[in-house]
């Protein structure tokens, strides 16, 4: 993904994050993309 320096598919597993933007709807249900890595904030690591 080209704005993100890593994946964020995998990095993100069993995180707690907090994602700015907009929330719309796809295919009838709430969602909200976040274009850059910016736009993620990682609260905590599910390990601790």
């Amino acid at each position: 993904i080209p704005n993100f320096s890593y994946e964020p598919a995998t990095f993100l597993i069993n995180k707690k994050i907090c994602i700015t933007g907009t929330i719309s709807l796809y295919r009838g249900k709430p969602t909200t993309e976040a274009r850059n890595e910016k736009a993620i904030e990682i609260i905590s690591d599910e390990k601790e």
